[in-house]
C-alpha cells in the first residue's frame, strides 16, 4: 500500500474517532432539586424542590463547540422544554443562588 493511501486511511480513522466523541447524550436524572431529561436535540427541566431557587441546565451542542442554557423560573412542579439547534452532547446541572452570586453547578455529564 502506498504511503498516500495509508495517510488517507489514518486521517479517516481519526475523523471517525473524533466524531464519535461528540455523540448525542441521552440522560434522565435528578440533581439540585431538578429532574432533567435529554435525548437528541430535546431537553427538559422540571423543578422538583419547593425551595425558592430555580434550576438551570447548561448544555453543549454542535459537536461540543457551542454552549447554551435552559432555566426553569416557573416554580415548583413546572417543566420547561427546548430543542437545541443540533444534538446535545453534554449537560451541566445548576441551581440558582441569592444575588449577586452566580449559579452553582456540578460537573459536565457526557
Amino acid at each position: 500500500m502506498k504511503r498516500s493511501h495509508i495517510a488517507v486511511l489514518t486521517a479517516i480513522a481519526f475523523l471517525m474517532v473524533a466524531g464519535s466523541a461528540a455523540s448525542a447524550i441521552s440522560y434522565s436524572g435528578s440533581k439540585y432539586g431538578q429532574y432533567t431529561y435529554t435525548s437528541g436535540t430535546f431537553i427538559s427541566i422540571k423543578d422538583n424542590a419547593a425551595d425558592g431557587r430555580f434550576p438551570v441546565v447548561r448544555y453543549k451542542y454542535a459537536g461540543g463547540t457551542q454552549e447554551a442554557a435552559i432555566a426553569n423560573k416557573h416554580g415548583y412542579g413546572a417543566t420547561v422544554t427546548k430543542n437545541a439547534p443540533s444534538k446535545i452532547t453534554a449537560i451541566r446541572p445548576c441551581i440558582s443562588r441569592p444575588a449577586p452570586q452566580p449559579v452553582e453547578c456540578g460537573g459536565w455529564i457526557y
